[in-house]
């Protein structure tokens, strides 16, 4: 060992270096993928790695079941929430309540769309929530909500945005795309 040269010695750390951050990636950066949700009716995809919570509300008119979950890495939080109207003729405006819900938690609606989804109605809502007066940061929220005589199924997502931290639009519209209420 004593006759090996500076080239040598620096060509084994460069392989030593390789093949240890050859082993170790995999550890650090394994691929998490979606995982699909049910909540009565309505399943839908997210991150895997995301915490989750959830609440429900129970009254006379109706019961109100919502997932919460957050994804620390990418900033992203997901609301699932699940209305089941008990008496059906106030469910005729569903639609309308989530509308002003929507309007008194974000004080603004920036795009708003009527689909439909099979036998289900329902509605896109997007705004954009500026921090700051530069207008380079701010948080992305979408909504889509479907609707049947008896139930609204909304699933909401909320993201940071900068000029370092780009909309991922691809990964918002295969979380929504997921959704599906059977």
């Amino acid at each position: 060992m004593k006759n090996l040269s500076l080239l040598d010695w620096l060509t084994i750390i460069a392989i030593m270096l390789i093949i240890g951050l050859a082993v170790a990636s995999p550890a650090q950066g394994q691929v998490q993928y979606p995982t699909t949700v049910k909540i009565g009716k309505l399943s839908v995809t997210v991150p895997s790695g995301a915490s989750s919570r959830t609440e429900e509300q129970n009254t006379s008119r109706r019961r109100v079941v919502s997932n919460y979950y957050r994804e620390d890495r990418e900033q992203v939080n997901i609301t699932v929430t699940v209305i089941q109207f008990k008496d059906t003729s106030t469910a005729q405006t569903r639609l309308t309540e989530f509308l002003t819900g929507f309007i008194s938690a974000y004080a603004t609606v920036d795009h708003m769309a009527s689909i439909q989804d099979g036998s289900h109605k329902g509605m896109n809502l997007s705004t954009e929530i500026y921090h700051g007066r530069g207008g380079d940061r701010y948080t992305y929220v979408e909504s889509r909500i479907l609707a049947d005589d008896s139930h609204l199924y909304a699933v909401t997502i909320e993201t940071e945005v900068s000029s370092i931290k780009p909309l991922r639009v691809k990964e918002l519209t295969e979380i929504f795309s997921s959704m599906k209420v059977n």
